[in-house]
């Protein structure tokens, strides 16, 4: 009897592993059908997630086309269509990292009523794929009133009460873009399909139309031939400046499409352009699509956002800055972020021509850039330009340095004035001891 139970008990564990074993060589031989019917898969033929990935967003479509991108059966997992998908997407990793259920989920969501995430939608605005939320705040500039036009308040950043939940739309065709260096040289029309620079300044080779592409001949309104001429003309006028070695560190105002700072990698110099979003439409939205530091600014009523004495050398060329106007504001926001022994190279008309403005404009900025202590280093001309340029030095130390009159002082990083009046302050000190020492004999005769 005792043998006999155990001869059971052998064959019921036998008869438990058998299905196991059985499933084991079923689920082999499916894979084996597999293989045969389809053939051997080379790992190496296999597309790679990058290799997908630089497929998909060398082709990202614009808006209108973004249902054929899913009509097209791209993996949801490595693209999404919009900012939606992307949430959900996020989303849905989280919960599952976190182990937390589904329902419990949708309730924290919903505020306890299981409500769906809201859709991202488009924004809705004239500017279309050139929104900026801050600088296309319509109703805070139509606030503004005739004085603030003059300091170019509707050009500097008003941004919304509430920050906008919209998507702003690609450009249709919109492609990856083309990679520095070659991006300095052409960038895809269809990324910045702007051709107003093209037709007001291509005569002065800012930018040109060539195909599919808009090409950058590195010219500007300075420097129609070239900004490499224009760069190695600027050293040669003032020894002190020694691209890479003194001046390493550049602010370019006024920059156009930024091929001044473009071309000053070529001298180990880094340069931040910046220009208002005007009438010179994308003008900085091309400087970045070719890779070269920009932001949209302007100089007017408030203080750049940089620093104090951080750049080696600040530049303008026709920037069209009213550098002489009230009382010479923006040239002590100039001194500010400039440090000391630093240049201020201004190529504009007042320097080379002389019609009755350009003279007026050139004798205020002579007072002006006296009363700062700013030393006037050159006065040069290219002559294959047909221009010239001032170059001004900030000095290290000014024991006479006097405020321009009627001027608003800008402050500086430290809260104090950026241009303390030297003399002024030494005249009240003296004239504080006198007075105190009056006083004390006074008081000391009297009692």
């Amino acid at each position: 009897m005792a043998d006999h139970g155990e001869g059971e008990e052998m064959l019921l564990e036998q008869q438990q592993q058998q299905p196991e074993e059985e499933r084991g060589g079923d689920a082999e031989a499916a894979r084996t059908s597999e293989s045969d019917a389809g053939g051997e898969v080379d790992p190496e033929d296999k597309p790679t997630v990058s290799e997908r990935t630089e497929e998909m967003v060398d082709t990202l479509p614009g808006e209108e086309d973004r249902a054929e991108v899913s009509a097209t059966g791209v993996d949801e997992q490595n693209a999404w269509a919009t900012q939606a998908d992307h949430s959900h997407q996020e989303k849905d990793r989280r919960d599952e990292a976190a182990g937390v259920d589904d329902n419990i989920a949708d309730a924290t969501a919903g505020g306890g009523g299981g409500g769906e995430e809201p859709e991202w939608r488009l924004c809705n605005v004239k500017a279309g794929p050139d929104y900026i939320p801050c600088l296309d705040n319509d109703k805070a500039i139509k606030k503004l009133r005739p004085e603030n036009y003059r300091r170019y308040e509707h050009r500097e950043r008003h941004c919304p009460d509430e920050g906008p939940t919209c998507l702003v739309p690609l450009p249709a065709g919109y492609r990856r873009p083309i990679e520095w260096p070659k991006s300095r040289d052409r960038v895809w029309y269809s990324n910045v399909p702007h051709t107003k620079l093209v037709e007001v300044k291509g005569h002065q080779n800012w930018v040109k139309v060539s195909g599919q592409y808009l090409t950058f001949p590195g010219g500007g309104t300075q420097f129609i031939h070239g900004a490499l001429h224009y760069i190695d003309f600027l050293q040669q006028s003032a020894r002190g400046i020694a691209w890479g070695k003194r001046t390493r560190v550049v602010l370019d105002v006024g920059c156009g499409v930024a091929s001044f700072g473009g071309y000053l990698f070529d001298r180990d110099v880094v340069a931040m352009s910046f220009a208002p979003k005007d009438e010179h439409e994308a003008q900085v939205q091309m400087a970045l699509e070719r890779g070269i530091p920009a932001i949209s600014a302007v100089m007017g009523s408030k203080r750049l956002p940089f620093p104090s004495k951080v750049f080696d050398l600040v530049h303008c060329a026709r920037c069209r800055v009213p550098w002489h106007a009230d009382g010479g504001a923006l040239l002590l926001e100039l001194n500010r972020v400039l440090r000391p022994g630093g240049f201020f190279v201004w190529s504009a008309t007042p320097v080379y021509q002389k019609l009755t403005e350009d003279v007026q404009i050139w004798k205020a900025m002579t007072a002006l850039t006296k009363s700062m202590c700013w030393e006037l280093v050159a006065i040069k001309k290219d002559r294959l330009n047909g221009i010239g340029a001032a170059f001004y030095r900030k000095p290290t130390r000014c024991d006479d340095l006097q405020r321009p009159a009627r001027g608003v002082a800008i402050s500086s990083q430290d809260g104090k004035a950026a241009l303390p009046n030297t003399r002024l302050d030494r005249t009240l000190l003296l004239f504080s001891f006198l007075l105190f020492f009056c006083l004390f004999f006074v008081c000391f005769f009297d009692w």
